[in-house]
């Protein structure tokens, strides 16, 4: 368009040097962008290790040596006292199924670290946001059950009256 220059300054009709043309005096300098030069091809960088370097020493290590053992305590020595076996639980499905027919919203059966066992039941009463709980607690998981399902039956025959 204008030669293709890089370089290119407005026409040097300006009424000083360093303003253009029209400005009345306004000196506005130009700057000059300054000419880069940039290798077409930079040649590559090579790193060299030093030739007469010794060798890097081994790290010296002792034979296998095994990390300390470490030793856990037994449930008894935590004071955590220990679970039935799996084939001897007590049954709950047929507990639940009861107070779920009885519309609980909350069934809760929680073993105690002592031995036995603790069962929390909430059910819809009369009055609106309004619960009735059953709570009992028992040695035994089936002590614990049939507790409970008395509490319910006497409940009902309650709220029937």
């Amino acid at each position: 368009m204008f030669g293709g220059s890089p370089n290119f300054l407005p026409p040097s009709n300006a009424s000083a040097p360093g303003q253009y043309p029209g400005s009345q005096g306004n000196a506005q300098q130009i700057r000059r962008p300054q000419a880069v030069k940039v290798a077409a091809n930079p040649p590559p960088r090579v790193a060299r290790g030093k030739v007469d370097e010794p060798p890097m020493p081994e790290r010296t290590q002792p034979k296998e040596q095994r990390p300390a053992l470490v030793t856990l305590p037994s449930p008894e020595e935590l004071g955590v006292a220990p679970t039935k076996a799996g084939g001897d639980s007590f049954d709950w499905s047929p507990v639940q199924r009861r107070f779920r027919d009885a519309g609980a919203s909350c069934f809760h059966v929680e073993f105690l670290p002592e031995g036995g066992c603790k069962l929390i039941c909430l059910l819809p009463a009369d009055q609106p946001d309004r619960n009735h709980r059953i709570d009992v607690q028992s040695s035994s998981e089936e002590e614990a059950a049939r507790l409970a399902l008395a509490k319910l039956d006497d409940w009902h025959v309650v709220k029937t009256r």
